[in-house]
């Protein structure tokens, strides 16, 4: 009797039963054939024994035709302990077995000399020194008759190749009658399919005939290799001869039919706003017939928002179709949630391949949209120097939208104020902004000026718009002014002459309109050189009152007239100074008085050079004669411009006091001296103390950085005063501050009279009163420092329009600890200025202006590295920033065309559209794409523009290989300067036409090329454009109200394939290409 190892099911076709084979299920019995007989083996290992040692060997065989191994071990794997010999049966002699060394002893056996009978039991013996130690067994082998099946293939062939349903035809043999044929379908894997082909109960036939169909589709095999197997089992249930795990006889086919490959394998996800449009809008799925035969295929879905180009079609083997999924306008009609749905594709000719495709739409919410009421422009009005009304207005900021959105305001012009700037608002909530007139407007001259105030919906741009600002500054009516404000007083003998015998007055309009002025006098004694007339804006006129010869009649005593001024435009404004007359019978003698009556101080470095070292002091003879005047020193170190003269009655000179070579050769320390100013006349005199601190370079108290300053004419600039406190703490200070008014000025509008703290400091009085001179001091009851570099202030100024070099002179006053002591010996060093003569628009400083001065500003407004560039120079519209509007400037004005002009503000009537064309567009990736930058004008030509673009630089790159940087002038257009920079992902284009071009529709000014980088997956983006400048030929603004971008559609190659390999119509009378 056969001894059945592995179970395998059998199926007829028609049942279509399917059972998994697992082929390691095997029983504890070993069959083999020789030529003639056939050895089983019953155990195939056993453990039974015995002797001195015990039951401890482990005895197995496994038998191959008529040959046998029998191996003895130890039951526990370990090696031998003692060395002996193991016997076994049929042999005669034994095998060596050595200790700690032998771990297993293997026999082979030839079981045809070995048995004699049909069967007979194998033992093994351990013997030690010739005593047997340990025994095992039996295992029997038993020998029975051979009587192998077998399968006579009649088809298919060996290798054949099959893309349909097969038969197997073939006889099967078996001498003890056929009970079970099965056969078995076996993948690459080593997976059995069976399909039954004979089962009976009552075997009666040693051969049976064999015709069964075979379908690998039906068991879901793929393409590829299959090995078809044969099991045969006889009327005692035996199965085979030699393995009954392996058929008794097998064939490889291949299976190659049509297959379906979808691609890509990522699902379809996309997101938008409720309403529409989603992002991305579209994908392409590729479907491929990777098969040997043609196919079938079906598309479906089940919801209606999404559409399918196509719903089926038919594949030839290696040919490939594209659908595209994308949304109906049913999507648009979604709530705001997330929505699946699942994409079919089925290989309906033998589903091989079938897959689906997920897709994911997430509806948002509908985007925050921000409204501005009310629609009104700002409008105000006042005169020049305020006040305007109305000062402010606000507007209401509403998101009208379903999600929250950021907003920011900005406005061009520092004379606007704005509160807040920024912000977030919450769906249906509401914020008010307040714009009002900010004191920068009282600087403004007068004239009409316009502003746009953008409202700016940061988070989507949805709802941004503008609101225009017009603020009318009238001029300041006339106002009279006359200097100085003194009475004029004259004094001489009776009869005599009169000193003095007359005085000038300026009278100016300081307001912005013309007036007429009148003015009068009392007396006849006095006379006038002016009556009336007309003083336009800023102008102004020397008027002389005189004492009129008459007054030689008049007796001694004293005589006052009154000289009225009037300004006729406003009769309720005068001003009155009065004139007085003293006639005396005998005359005063010549009086001296030196003003200022205060020291006078230097304080150099060792080696300065001396020439910014100049005080100055007035001698004046307020009596009624002449005197004769001398000057004496003390130190030989001193100088003056004057060292003796005569002064008439009422007259005066300036003396410059400065220092000599003399001063170059003391060493460093404190030195005092004495002028006096002598009236040698009547020997009167008066004496200024003088002093002169020699430092170096480090003995500074206080000091002023930087020490040296170059700056142009009409210029801003800030010193700081430093103050090092020797250990102590600083608690008051006055410093004084000297200066040449006439080149320098304290610039308030910076800062409150151009003073402010330090980092280390604090701040009390400024008594800036006095031209040319600045009194500063502070007090801290708590101190600060102790430091050798303390930052006390921050000091402001403004130069004129006088080139030239002067100084800032620093002396201290006082320098205190916070006990009111005295810190050390208190010094101050200043700052020499040089201020440079700089002409507008040479920005280059070759003292004229060319197209080249035009070139560098244009490279500076986009940012490009510049070398020898004068800022201060250009900004020729005054507008205070360096653009490409200054650029145009400099153009017209190298050609002649007009001098520089402020640049206007917005007008209403200049008005342009700018667009990057197209809006949208499908590019493949590794593709080029060139995107238009487009203007519509109706009403002006383009002078100037500088437009920023920003692309997403991992998709996108600028091909800079074509035009200038991967920019071309457009048809209609022109092109100045290109800053391109593909890793930030930004390009900056300026440009400027003195002609200027337009108005028109459409009109192009430049073109930008694109690459689309190697590894740009399937994806959508966005290049954005931002116009930063846009003027008319004269520099003036022109508003723009409409910036578009380019939304840019990233597919894979696989997408854009347009082969048609077929065509048909779906269910619903569709025509249908399907394209490779």
């Amino acid at each position: 009797m056969k001894q059945l190892q592995t179970l395998i099911m059998v199926n007829i076709i028609i049942l279509h039963s399917l059972v998994l084979m697992n082929p390691t299920n095997a029983l504890p019995q070993i069959r083999s054939t020789g030529n003639s007989k056939i050895y089983i083996a019953s155990p195939t290992s056993t453990n039974n024994g015995g002797g001195l040692f015990g039951s401890i060997l482990h005895l197995e065989v496994t038998i191959n035709g008529n040959n046998a191994e029998f191996n003895v071990s130890k039951q526990d794997g370990t090696k031998f302990t003692s060395s002996g010999l193991m016997f076994f049966t049929c042999l005669s002699s034994g095998k060596k077995v050595y200790k700690d060394i032998t771990q297993q002893v293997s026999f082979d056996i030839n079981l045809d000399s070995c048995l004699d009978d049909s069967s007979m039991d194998f033992y093994a013996s351990y013997e030690v020194d010739s005593t047997q130690v340990a025994w095992v067994g039996p295992i029997k082998v038993t020998a029975n008759r051979d009587n192998c099946p077998d399968f006579v293939w009649n088809e298919p062939e060996n290798n054949s190749i099959f893309s349909v349903p097969f038969f197997i035809r073939g006889n099967a043999f078996d001498l003890d009658k056929i009970k079970k044929v099965t056969i078995a379908l076996i993948d690459s894997s080593g997976n059995h399919y069976n399909v039954g082909a004979y089962n009976t109960t009552s075997p009666n036939a040693s051969k049976i005939y064999i015709e069964t169909k075979i379908d690998p589709s039906y068991y879901g095999l793929q393409n590829g290799l299959i090995t078809i197997g044969i099991w045969i089992v006889d009327a005692f249930n035996n199965m085979g001869c030699d393995n009954v795990n392996q058929p008794v006889s097998k064939i490889d086919v291949l299976w190659k039919v049509g297959k379906l490959e979808v691609t890509p394998q990522e699902d379809f996800i996309s997101t938008g706003e409720k309403g529409g449009s989603f992002s991305p809008s579209y994908k392409y799925y590729t479907l491929k017939n990777t098969g040997g035969t043609a196919l079938n295929f079906s598309i479906s879905k089940n919801k209606s928002w999404i559409e399918l180009s196509r719903s089926s079609g038919k594949l030839e083997p290696d040919k490939s179709a594209s659908v595209k999924v994308s949304f109906s306008n049913d999507a648009n009609e979604l709530e705001a949630d997330t929505y699946d749905e699942i994409i079919q594709f089925i290989n309906t000719t033998n589903h091989q391949g079938d897959m689906n495709r997920k897709v994911t739409l997430t509806v948002n919410k509908n985007p925050g949209v921000l409204e501005v009421t009310p629609q009104e422009k700002f409008v105000s009005s006042g005169e020049k120097g305020g006040s305007f009304s109305p000062k402010s207005t606000s507007y209401t900021l509403k998101n009208t939208g379903g999600t929250a959105i950021h907003f920011s305001i900005s406005k061009n012009n520092n004379w606007l104020e704005l509160s807040p700037t920024s912000g977030r608002i919450e769906p249906d909530a509401t914020i008010t902004v307040n714009v009002s007139i900010s004191n920068n407007a009282n600087q403004l001259e007068a004239d009409t000026y316009d502003d746009i105030i953008q409202f700016t919906n940061t988070t989507n741009h949805q709802g941004d718009t503008n609101r225009n600002v017009t603020l009318t500054v009238t001029p300041k009516p006339g106002i009279l002014e006359v200097s100085p404000q003194e009475n004029f007083v004259s004094s001489g003998e009776k009869g005599g002459t009169f000193f003095p015998l007359s005085k000038k007055y300026t009278i100016k309009n300081s307001g912005g309109t013309a007036i007429t002025f009148s003015i009068s006098k009392k007396k006849s004694w006095t006379d006038l050189s002016i009556s009336e007339g007309k003083l336009n804006p800023d102008e102004s006129k020397v008027v002389e009152v005189f004492i009129d010869s008459s007054a030689g009649s008049l007796s001694s005593g004293k005589f006052v007239d009154e000289i009225t001024f009037l300004d006729l435009n406003n009769k309720n404004e005068s001003i009155n100074i009065p004139v007085t007359l003293t006639i005396s019978d005998s005359i005063e003698e010549g009086r001296l008085l030196v003003t200022p009556d205060e020291d006078c101080e230097f304080t150099i470095e060792q080696d300065e050079p001396l020439t910014t070292f100049i005080k100055t002091f007035t001698i004046k003879n307020i009596g009624g004669q002449s005197f004769t005047y001398s000057i004496d020193k003390t130190e030989n170190w001193l100088d003056f411009s004057t060292e003796s003269g005569q002064i008439n009655p009422n007259e005066s000179i300036d003396c410059n006091v400065t220092l000599n070579s003399n001063a170059m050769k003391l060493s460093t320390g404190k030195y005092t001296g004495k002028i006096t100013i002598n009236n040698e006349t009547n020997n009167s005199s008066q004496t200024i103390n003088v002093r002169l601190i020699i430092t170096d370079a480090d003995s500074y108290t206080v000091w002023l950085e930087p020490d040296t300053y170059e700056i142009d004419m009409n210029s801003s600039f800030h010193l700081e005063l430093h103050a090092k406190t020797m250990n102590q703490k600083l608690g008051s200070y006055q410093f004084v501050l000297t200066f040449d008014s006439n080149m320098i000025e304290i610039d308030d509008l910076k800062v409150d009279q151009g003073v402010e703290e330090g980092k280390d400091g604090f701040l009390g009085v400024i008594n800036d009163l006095e031209e040319g001179k600045l009194v500063i001091n502070g007090f801290d009851t708590d101190g600060k420092g102790p430091g050798d570099d303390l930052t006390i202030l921050k000091l402001y100024f403004k130069t004129s329009g006088i080139s030239g070099r002067t100084k800032i002179e620093l002396s201290v006053s006082s320098f205190t600890n916070e006990s009111a002591e005295s810190i050390g010996f208190p010094n101050g060093k200043g700052t020499i200025i040089n201020i440079v003569d700089v002409i507008t628009g040479d920005v280059n400083g070759d003292k004229n202006i060319s197209i080249a001065d035009a070139l560098l500003v244009a490279r500076y407004s986009a940012m490009l590295d510049v070398s020898g560039f004068t800022e201060s120079a250009a900004d020729v519209n005054s507008d205070g920033n360096i653009s490409i509007a200054d650029a145009l400037l400099i153009a017209r004005k190298a050609a002649g065309l007009e001098s520089f002009r402020k640049r206007s503000s917005l007008r209403k009537n200049k008005v342009a559209n700018i667009m990057l064309q197209p809006d949208i567009i499908d590019v493949e990736e590794n593709a080029k794409f060139v995107i238009n930058i487009n203007t519509s004008i109706a009403n002006s030509k383009i002078g100037s523009y500088q437009f920023d673009l920003t692309f997403d630089s991992l998709l996108l790159a600028v091909d800079t290989t074509k035009g200038t940087d991967g920019v071309e002038q457009g048809e209609d257009g022109f092109l100045g300067v290109v800053n391109v920079d593909n890793t930030k992902g930004t390009i900056t284009i300026n440009g400027f036409n003195t002609q200027g071009v337009g108005p028109g529709d459409n009109l192009n000014m430049v073109k930008i090329n694109f690459n689309v980088l190697n590894d740009s997956a399937e994806s959508a983006t966005y290049i954005r454009l931002t116009v930063n400048d846009l003027t008319d030929e004269l520099a003036d603004n022109i508003h723009f109200s409409d910036v578009t971008g380019t939304a840019v559609n990233i597919m894979t190659n696989e997408d854009s394939e347009n082969e048609v390999i077929s065509e048909e119509n779906d269910d619903s009378g569709c025509f249908i290409s399907i394209l490779l």
